[in-house]
């Protein structure tokens, strides 16, 4: 067989095949989760059994069946088909493929993007990546999941991905479908969710913090630690990031709180230690609210002394602390004594009438 009938037979088998699973699951990938385990989708985004990829296929409705197992990512796109939103697949040009603007997740680790890179040049695309319109890019779309195939394949020379094109979504569904897919994989930091809340922020779809309570789904007080890590140094974040199994929000938001009683420096050695030592969340709260015991200022000691008059009135009073602060304050019916202790001060001090204050 030529080269072209070749490339022709294999075409005509990726159709055949894409046929055949859409027959399977008429819903794509909006449908209920796999009866058989073996069929989901595993962590590193690949069918097991009979997934192919996907070139053109035409477009579906969704339905909104109850999942089998239900989950976060499972209840997400239940609440999208209930919603209406219509799927299609395509292969499309990674460059017409731009990052979720809102996807929680910010780092990729360089060596799962190689790892994944590999997978792709030995068995190629298993899974289409999930993407939607720009509705302000005519010709663009919005890569919802898929960011590490996408990643991968840009870095061995790809230009086509194949897509699962999801229609008519809103801003927030971004936020709320990446959230899950991560959170799903358990590759979602902490400082991914923080940034990814930030991000519902800065674009205006989350105007208030009870927006940011609605939308997603914690209490104020999780929201408000979240928010806090953004604010520690960017060696510390760095640090989250590359060791997220070391790093839950109670022990993150610690760093926050141990920066507040030294520095960035002595942060980011803390964070380093949690780290090299693993360190449990007691032993990082212990050494934080020792450092806030250092911080605090030792309580200054004061004495006060009563000045009598030789007549036994009562002049006034004398006040001292520990710090050096001293506080005379006495009144004169006499007005030479009033003087003479005047003259005293100033001569003291060597004050004159130029030491005046305006």
């Amino acid at each position: 067989m030529n080269r072209d009938g070749a490339m022709r037979a294999s075409l005509d088998d990726r159709f055949s095949r894409a046929e055949e699973l859409i027959s399977e699951k008429p819903n794509g990938l909006l449908s209920s989760s796999p009866s058989n385990p073996n069929d989901a989708v595993n962590s590193e985004g690949r069918i097991h059994n009979d997934a192919a990829p996907l070139t053109l296929i035409s477009s579906a409705a969704t339905a909104s069946p109850t999942p089998a197992h239900p989950t976060a990512l499972a209840d997400s796109l239940d609440n999208l088909a209930a919603k209406g939103v219509r799927q299609r697949f395509a292969a499309l040009p990674i460059e017409a493929i731009q990052s979720n603007p809102l996807n929680s997740r910010s780092y990729y680790n360089p060596e799962a993007i190689e790892a994944r890179a590999v997978s792709i040049q030995k068995e190629g695309q298993l899974v289409p990546v999930l993407v939607t319109p720009d509705a302000h890019r005519p010709g663009k779309y919005l890569l919802i999941d898929g960011h590490y195939r996408r990643l991968a394949m840009q870095s061995i020379g790809r230009k086509q991905m194949d897509c699962c094109i999801l229609e008519d979504l809103q801003p927030v569904d971004f936020y709320r479908l990446s959230k899950a897919l991560n959170h799903e994989r358990e590759g979602e930091t902490v400082l991914d969710v923080a940034l990814g809340l930030q991000k519902l922020k800065d674009n205006q779809i989350a105007m208030t913090d009870e927006d940011l309570v609605s939308i997603a789904g914690e209490n104020a007080t999780k929201i408000s630690k979240l928010l806090s890590l953004l604010e520690l140094p960017s060696p510390v974040k760095e640090t989250i990031q590359e060791h997220p199994h070391h790093f839950g929000i109670n022990t993150a938001y610690e760093l926050t709180l141990y920066q507040k009683a030294t520095d960035g420096r002595m942060t980011e050695q803390l964070a380093r230690r949690i780290v090299d030592e693993s360190l449990t969340f007691r032993k990082v709260e212990s050494i934080r609210k020792n450092a806030e015991l250092g911080k605090r200022p030792k309580k200054q000691l004061s004495r006060q002394y009563k000045i009598v008059a030789s007549d036994g009135r009562e002049l006034g009073t004398l006040k001292e602390w520990d710090s050096g602060r001293v506080v005379l304050d006495v009144k004169f019916n006499d007005q030479k004594q009033r003087d003479a202790l005047l003259t005293d001060i100033k001569s003291q001090f060597g004050l004159d009438g130029a030491s005046l204050i305006a």
